[in-house]
This record gives C-alpha cells, sequence and structure tokens, in this order.
C-alpha cells in the first residue's frame, strides 16, 4: 500500500507543534483528509443544531449528554494521495492554554484489581441487573516525545482496513485512534449501522460465526438487538439485516452484523444519540451499565469508546466509534483497552483480551521507538 508520508507528516507536525485545532483521518481505501480550524475553540451543539451543520467533524466522548457532542468547523481541508509533496500551512498558533489533561492523573490498574472488577460485575449479572457491561482499562507505555505524526504514518500501512484518526483539541488533548468500529454512515438517503462485538484471536477465530462460543455469539446478539431496537424508536419501518460475518482486526476477530435502512425522515443527530453508546462499549441495559461502570472504573475514559468522523460532507456521514485508541502526553502514551463481560465471562481470559488489543498499537509503536517499557 501506498502511503502518503512527505507532505503529510510535515502537516501533521506544524498541526502539533503549534497546537492547532485539527483531526486527520483516513477512510479505508480513501484519501487521508486533514482539517485544521485557525480557532483553538471547538462548539459544543445539540442535536438541532447538529443536524444543520455540513462539513464538520463530530467528536462525541463516551459519556456525551447533548452539549458535550464537539465540532470541529474547519477553515482548511488538505487531501493527502501517495504522490502528495511537501505543503505549507502558514495558520497561526492557539489560543494560550494548556490540552486537557495536561498529564494522566490517574496510573493503570494491574490484573489483580481488574480480576476484582470482573467479578463484581459477574456478580451483578448473577443477581440479574446486568445482561452485559463492558469494563475498560489504561496501559501506558512510556516514550520519549512521542512522534504522534510517525504513529499516525505507520498506522496508515499496518492497518489498511481501520479508522485511522489523528485529533487535537484544547478540551480533551492529542488522541490517536485506529478502530475497526463503524456507529453509522449515512449515504445519499442509505443509512447503515455497524452491530459488532464478541473477540477472539484472529489466529483462533474460526471463519464461520456459528462455530464461535455461546458467550461471544449472545454478545454480539446484544448489540444487534439494541440497534433493532432503537432504529425502531427512530420510525424506521424496514431494516435489512446482513450477517453476523467474522471481521478480522489487526490480531483479533470480531462478530459484525450490518443494518441497513432508508434515512428518508430520520433525524441522523437524534439517531446518533440513541445508538451511541451501544452495548459493544457500554453494557445492557445501558443505564444501569453506565451506573456501574461509574462505580467500579478507576479512570475517565474521556473520548475513549465515543464516536468520531465526517459529518454531512461531501462523501456523506460516516462515524466510527473510537476504540484501539491511546492519549498522547509528553513522556508517555496511555492506551485505553476493554471487553465485554457477560454471565460466560472468565477473568483471566478477559484480561487476556484486553492484552491482545493493547497489541494493536504496541506493535506500531515497538517498530518505530524501539523497545518498550
Amino acid at each position: 500500500m501506498n502511503t502518503p508520508c512527505s507532505g503529510l507528516r510535515e502537516a501533521l507536525k506544524h498541526c502539533l507543534e503549534r497546537r492547532l485545532t485539527f483531526a486527520a483521518f483516513r477512510i479505508a481505501g480513501q484519501a487521508v483528509q486533514l482539517l485544521v480550524q485557525r480557532t483553538s475553540k471547538v462548539h459544543h451543539v445539540g442535536t438541532t443544531e447538529l443536524d444543520t451543520l455540513r462539513n464538520v467533524f463530530v467528536i462525541a466522548p463516551f459519556a456525551h449528554t447533548q452539549r458535550t457532542i464537539l465540532v470541529l468547523q474547519p477553515d482548511e481541508r488538505l487531501s493527502f494521495h501517495a504522490d502528495t509533496g511537501p505543503i505549507e500551512l502558514t495558520f497561526p498558533e492557539s489560543a494560550p492554554g494548556e490540552p486537557y489533561p495536561p498529564k494522566a492523573l490517574d496510573g493503570p490498574m494491574d490484573q489483580a484489581a481488574y480480576a476484582r472488577m470482573v467479578n463484581e460485575a459477574l456478580m451483578a449479572i448473577e443477581r440479574g441487573t446486568l445482561r452485559k457491561v463492558v469494563l475498560s482499562r489504561t496501559k501506558d507505555v512510556a516514550l520519549q516525545a512521542p512522534d504522534t505524526a510517525d504513529l499516525f504514518i505507520r498506522a496508515l500501512s499496518d492497518l489498511p482496513s481501520a479508522f485511522i484518526c489523528l485529533a487535537r483539541t484544547p478540551d480533551h488533548g492529542t488522541w490517536l485512534g485506529a478502530s475497526p468500529e463503524r456507529l453509522l454512515r449515512k449515504k445519499g438517503e442509505q443509512v447503515e449501522v455497524d452491530a459488532i462485538a464478541g473477540t477472539m484471536s484472529a489466529s483462533d477465530a474460526p471463519a464461520d460465526p456459528s462455530q464461535w462460543g455461546r458467550k461471544e455469539r449472545d454478545e454480539q446478539a446484544l448489540v444487534t438487538e439494541q440497534v433493532e431496537r432503537v432504529l425502531s424508536r427512530g420510525g424506521v419501518r424496514s431494516v435489512d439485516v446482513h450477517g453476523p460475518e467474522v471481521l478480522r482486526a489487526g490480531n483479533v476477530a470480531h462478530l459484525h452484523t450490518r443494518l441497513i435502512t432508508s434515512g428518508t425522515g430520520l433525524s441522523l443527530a437524534r439517531l446518533m444519540m440513541d445508538l451511541h453508546p451501544t452495548p459493544a462499549v457500554c453494557g445492557t441495559p445501558t443505564d444501569v451499565a453506565m451506573t456501574f461502570l461509574t462505580a467500579h472504573e478507576p479512570h475517565d475514559r474521556v473520548l475513549y469508546a465515543g464516536a468520531w468522523g465526517p459529518w454531512q460532507a461531501d462523501n456523506g456521514t460516516e462515524l466510527f466509534v473510537n476504540i484501539r485508541c491511546m492519549q498522547v502526553f509528553d513522556q508517555h502514551v496511555r492506551l485505553y483497552v476493554g471487553g465485554g463481560i457477560t454471565a460466560g465471562s472468565e477473568p483471566g481470559h478477559e484480561w487476556e483480551e484486553t492484552e491482545h488489543k493493547a497489541q494493536t498499537w504496541e506493535r506500531i509503536i515497538r517498530a518505530g521507538q524501539g523497545r518498550i517499557t
């Protein structure tokens, strides 16, 4: 795969060094897009306003409300192809102020602490208060002045089927993600929603979804059922269901179902709000799972398991769930990984699943920066 390097690396370093508000992304099979604002402030909008906006980039944190959907309204849009050469950006430096948060305030949990959290979830499931909850943890990788632009460019080559995104805002600092999971896509009048859940090592995953374990198949079915309920509440009368199929994403594989319907009469912003967060990243029932996560996860997810992507742009809307991601700090990066806990979960296996997911970025970091410490 030919990857745009020279001009893209130059442009990304310019944006990062000057602390500009920007988003750079690559949808599989398309050119890299760089969207840059002249001002640092990102706009907070609700559903009514979001439906009216065109050619913006949406950033929805995990624990969103109508006031925490952020949109970048770019003043400059650049496309990078394999033959894109050097390029000059002359935007002024962003307004003063440190990115949020300036440093990681909490430390990653160890395996024993994660196992205790899984066991608490299993007890809640046994009591009948939960059907599923997605538990996450963080993993810090020490890096001296991370070369974020290089990590982005390496991910373009190493993960050709993923949505690769690098964004910086004064609200959340610098984030880099490589997501296999699309939340929704709208092209013309057609709306497509993904239901992805269940994880196995790519080397062990059967090609036939029916050969996967009961736990993974039940987990995926919960997500599909929730998406169908949301579409039904939105007034959709007919949904074409395709799947489940096996989706391979780096060194792991998932079960994947696509639900396709007409977007006629739908509020796309309301649909996004109703879908997010799905049981694939939160759990079910959603409100009970969210309460459990608030009480048990020691870290703020911030943008992890949120949603981001181009909104009502020239090629339509395409939002992705922000998983397989990291937050970039001066001396380290913080990886965010998680897994779905259901009645069939086992703490040791769940820890290994998160380790497999962390390897998506660890391999890229190792290739570019040497030994992980």
